[in-house]
């Protein structure tokens, strides 16, 4: 496509990415303006074409006539580009024309399109893991879910202002069956502000419909996490079954140790312990995150490892969480046990019973920062003072 326009001339020519072709033939269009000897960037028109049917010369491909539709549309699309740009005096700059097309496709990019990008990126970059791609996976899936029952799949991402927000909030909770949690549905909600927000970071938009929202999740509930007497009765308790005992000693690991359920799969004693200082440490990349924990090797972690050579014969996390209901029953705690229990359990031991402070903690524990460690699993309780306060007693820096 050529134009001669004020003794300016601008051609427009597609390029196949032969070294671009997927499973099934297909292979993506990119575009270059040429104007009086002068060249844009290449850009992808967001086109996939077979290759064997291109025509580079002719620019066409052969047998495909609403592919055709869409690059003649584009050729439409620049040619107003170019003559808006004349009207108003403007230079008739190639790569100006390019920028301006680039921009007003991507101001058009759906809401859920923009979605399977932001995941693709995250995968790509390796920084999540398997479990945390799958949980934004699911949260798109809910969202695309809502769209749809409105009508609105289609939704541009520019549109997803407040309102729509909080209809998708008021679904979570209610007509949608998903959950009554209404701290996983704040999730998602800041899920799709993280997306609006890197939809910025990528200039597909100027600004983010979202900006200035907040959603807040619920307070926080009473830690759930076994006191030292507690551990004690288990420790002393005799199951009923060997399923039972074990399912016992696994969360009597995770108590002494920190760890997740799914941590103990990648656990490895003989490769993962090393000794510090006189100190053998557990050095174990979180499961969740890769983040590396430190944890000193008591002896109770040793009797464990000793009784579990051949390593642990684990079950599914919702069969383990079952057996550990019939475990608090025979035992007589009389609370509703799961795995999760065990790591908060660690962490209030440690920092209220055992004096460790907060950042050795949130090392043991593998936390970024010790504000997770604070927030989310640790009781800072009454016996974590007193035990403080008998310590500066006696070393004669403290009167009572």
């Amino acid at each position: 496509m050529q134009y001669c326009l004020w003794n300016y001339k601008m051609r427009v020519r597609f390029i196949l990415r032969k070294n671009a072709i997927n499973a099934a033939g297909l292979a993506p269009l990119y575009c270059r303006i040429f104007i009086n000897g002068r060249e844009s960037n290449k850009f992808s028109v967001g086109v996939m074409v077979p290759a064997k049917q291109w025509d580079s010369k002719k620019q066409v491909v052969a047998g495909h006539p609403t592919e055709n539709m869409k690059l003649n549309q584009i050729k439409t699309d620049l040619d107003g580009i170019y003559l808006s740009l004349k009207a108003t005096n403007s230079p008739l700059d190639p790569e100006t024309i390019r920028k301006r097309f680039t921009a007003k496709d991507k101001q058009q990019i759906a809401f859920l399109t923009l979605f399977e990008v932001f995941l693709t990126e995250q995968k790509k970059s390796g920084k999540l893991t398997k479990s945390t791609i799958d949980s934004h996976t699911y949260k798109k899936n809910n969202v695309e879910a809502f769209l749809k029952q409105k009508g609105i799949s289609g939704l541009l991402a520019v549109n997803f202002k407040p309102s729509l927000a909080t209809r998708l909030y008021d679904w979570l909770l209610g007509e949608s069956g998903i959950s009554d949690n209404k701290t996983y549905a704040c999730r998602i909600l800041q899920l799709v502000k993280r997306v609006l927000r890197f939809g910025v970071t990528k200039e597909y938009f100027e600004y983010s419909p979202l900006a200035n929202e907040t959603f807040k999740r619920e307070s926080k509930k009473e830690k759930k996490r076994l006191l030292p007497a507690d551990v004690e009765r288990l420790e002393l308790f005799c199951p009923s079954s060997e399923t039972i005992a074990q399912v016992r000693d696994v969360f009597l690991f995770l108590c002494y140790t920190g760890f997740e359920y799914k941590d103990l799969k990648k656990f490895n004693p003989q490769q993962q312990i090393k000794n510090f200082d006189g100190v053998d440490m557990i050095i174990h990349p979180r499961a969740k995150n890769g983040n590396v924990c430190a944890i000193p090797v008591t002896s109770k972690i040793r009797v464990l490892l000793n009784n579990y050579k051949n390593g642990w014969e684990l079950i599914s996390n919702q069969k383990f969480n079952k057996h550990l209901k019939t475990l608090s029953a025979e035992a007589g705690l009389r609370v509703p046990l799961s795995s999760g229990w065990g790591r908060k359990t660690f962490g209030t031991t440690k920092v209220s019973f055992e004096l460790f402070s907060l950042e050795t903690t949130a090392k043991m524990m593998g936390h970024a920062t010790i504000n997770t460690t604070a927030e989310y699993y640790v009781d800072i309780l009454p016996e974590r003072v007193a035990l403080e306060v008998k310590d500066k007693v006696a070393k004669g820096i403290y009167t009572i």
